[in-house]
């Protein structure tokens, strides 16, 4: 039998009610899910023809896994002390949100993955790969496999959550629409990332990793006021 990207079972877990770290542009909103994109896991228009296209929210544990997820990808492994684009950060800011309800979701972390995938199976296997991979277009094909088993079972595919593939241990997540509601949370607390305390989370974010934060971006040292 050929290897699939879909799930041996439809189960959902629920994502409980807690703070959740989300990245965003100037241009969107910090409740505002990306229209069109092409990240991780995103149902993407063509991949595969006739793929329900539906935007995605991307959301964090953790802020460290946000920072992570988003600015700090493509930081170069052979440098300890990093400088980040500061158009980027001049232009995002992160948001520190509440879920007010909980929500079904489609968990790929082990051992809850156990409940969907068998353990060291070949499709467990391939999702491990879609997890890992830097390429994100294979990812989009298996998320429409599993948003149209979805379908199939009269059931709506709410999103997925998974181990960061930057910042191992830490989970993150998507959701699409309608499952995602800006209704359903609240907008805690908003950072510019170039501020004095955007820049130290950025900076605790790195010394996970073994990297501190470049002194020409403005950061100095210390730490910052409220611990996360």
């Amino acid at each position: 039998m050929a290897v699939s990207d879909r799930l041996h079972r439809i189960q959902f877990t629920d994502l409980i009610e807690r703070e959740y770290w989300h990245i965003f542009h100037q241009d969107f909103g910090p409740l505002v899910p990306h229209p069109a994109s092409l990240a991780r896991l995103a149902l993407v228009h063509d991949r595969p023809p006739g793929t329900v296209v539906r935007a995605a929210f991307f959301l964090a544990w953790t802020v460290a896994g946000a920072i992570w997820e988003t600015g700090l990808r493509g930081i170069p492994g052979d440098e300890t002390e990093v400088e980040l684009d500061p158009g980027w950060l001049a232009t995002h800011y992160l948001a520190r949100l509440r879920l007010m309800r909980r929500l079904p979701i489609i968990a790929l972390d082990h051992p809850i993955r156990r409940k969907i995938i068998d353990i060291d199976s070949p499709e467990d296997q391939r999702w491990h790969g879609h997890l890992t991979t830097n390429r994100y277009r294979r990812t989009h094909f298996a998320a429409a496999a599993v948003d149209a088993q979805c379908r199939e079972a009269g059931k709506i595919l709410p999103g997925f959550q998974w181990y960061s593939r930057q910042l191992q241990g830490d989970r993150v997540g998507v959701l699409y629409p309608p499952v995602f509601d800006p209704a359903d949370w609240e907008v805690a607390e908003v950072i510019r990332l170039d501020t004095p305390e955007g820049l130290a989370l950025i900076a605790r974010a790195l010394s996970a990793g073994g990297y501190t934060l470049a002194r020409s971006l403005g950061w100095v040292g210390g730490r910052p006021e409220m611990e996360r």
